[in-house]
Parts: C-alpha cells; sequence; structure tokens
C-alpha cells in the first residue's frame, strides 16, 4: 500500500511545466476590445497612452485600440527591449522615435511629455542609440 502512494505522489507532485509563456518568444499579445480578443503584433504598437483604468493602443495603421486593462498589466506583457515607459501615462516603442529633446519625445508627429520621474533612464537608454 505505502508503494502505491508513493507511485502516486511522483506522478501527480510534478511541477506544472508552462510552455510558451514568455512575452519574448511571441511577436504579438492579446487584448480584450468590444468583447473580443483582438490580436496586436508588438511591431504595429506604436505608444499606448493610458485613461486611468483603460488604455488606448495607438498603432502603425493609424488606428486606435481601447481596452479595459491598467498600464502596467500591458507594461509586464510588452518586450523590454523595443518599449520604453516615459510617463505614468505613456509607453512608446523606441524604433518609432522621430526625435527626442529632454523634456518630450515626438512620435509620428506627436509630442508626448517625459515626466520627471522617468527622465534619467529614459534619456539614459536613448544616448545609447
Amino acid at each position: 500500500m505505502l508503494k502505491a502512494v508513493n507511485a502516486y505522489f511522483e506522478v501527480y507532485n510534478k511541477p506544472l511545466e508552462i510552455t510558451n509563456s514568455k512575452t519574448e518568444t511571441n511577436s504579438f499579445m492579446f487584448v480584450r476590445s468590444d468583447r473580443r480578443m483582438l490580436r496586436i503584433a508588438f511591431n504595429d504598437i506604436i505608444y499606448i497612452e493610458s485613461y486611468s483604468d483603460y488604455i488606448k493602443i495607438h498603432l502603425n495603421d493609424k488606428s486606435t485600440i481601447v481596452t479595459r486593462e491598467t498600464i502596467s498589466a500591458i507594461e509586464a506583457k510588452l518586450p523590454q527591449g523595443s518599449f520604453i515607459r516615459i510617463h505614468r501615462s505613456y509607453i512608446i516603442a523606441i524604433n518609432y522615435i522621430d526625435s527626442f529633446t529632454n523634456e518630450e519625445i515626438v512620435i509620428s508627429e506627436k509630442s508626448l511629455p517625459i515626466s520627471r520621474s522617468y527622465k534619467k533612464e529614459v534619456l539614459a537608454l536613448l544616448e545609447q542609440f
């Protein structure tokens, strides 16, 4: 009887392996909008704008997607080397930056502010390019 119990625990107490859970292996994410799950390619995202519990994702085809999610939750889904948080209300795609100063970044003809709390790390990252 003891052998059977030990065999049961060996089989059923194995750690759960989840494959393909990292965003670095995917080139897209899913967000809920208009009662459906939409697939958004990371390369299509220009910048993300926050309105408290809602965010607006601006895409390179000039369209926008509104979803009820926090900007922190979306930031966790994005690949780290391609996007940077510049303000508590904005995340931008680095490869769409047109120009920048110490106070703002111009991206797709739209000027977005760099907040004081993010300024040091944003400017350090942008100076590398």
